[in-house]
Parts: C-alpha cells; structure tokens; sequence
C-alpha cells in the first residue's frame, strides 16, 4: 500500500489558526513510528513544516506594540480635533 502525503493548504485560515494548525501537526507528527523517518517525502514534508512553523514564529516575534504607539494615536486624535474645529470655524458665516 503507498500512501500520499496531501500538502497542507493553509490560506484560508487567519495567522494565529495558521500558526497553531502548524504547531499542532508537527507535534502530532512527532508522535509517529521513527521507522518513518527513513521515508523521504516524510521527512521532507516534515522539514517544510518546521520551516513554515519558524517563519511563522519570527513574523510574530516582529508584531510588538511600539512605545510611541499611544503617543501618536493621541496626537492623531488632536490633530482631527483641531482640523475638525477649524472646518467648523470656516462653514460659519461672519456677522
């Protein structure tokens, strides 16, 4: 009997169910007979996998909340106050 490794197709699922789906099938890969380890398009499904799973994890290490963050999301919000005042200013006619 041959048996045939389907590629893992991921694309539909949002990044952290990407990262998890991958984590959770290498760990049940692990659980497999370590006669497999033998069999080439075992192995480099397997490696693919683990390469998916690194990229993954250093794309996320890279998404950290920035210490000027709140800085200027405040200063964006004064920057639309103040613009949105000066508008109001404008469409008011003068007496």
């Amino acid at each position: 009997m041959e048996f045939i490794l389907e590629p893992l197709n991921s694309k539909r699922l949002t990044n952290l169910e990407g990262g998890q789906l991958l984590r959770r099938h290498l760990a049940d890969l692990s659980t497999i007979d370590r006669e497999l380890a033998t069999d080439a398009p075992y192995n480099q499904y397997v490696a693919d996998l683990e390469d998916r799973v690194a990229s993954y994890e250093q794309g996320v290490a890279r998404i950290q909340k920035n210490e000027d963050t709140e800085n200027v999301k405040l200063a964006d919000l004064l920057a639309r106050r103040t613009a949105g005042e000066a508008d109001e200013e404008e469409e008011t006619p003068s007496e």
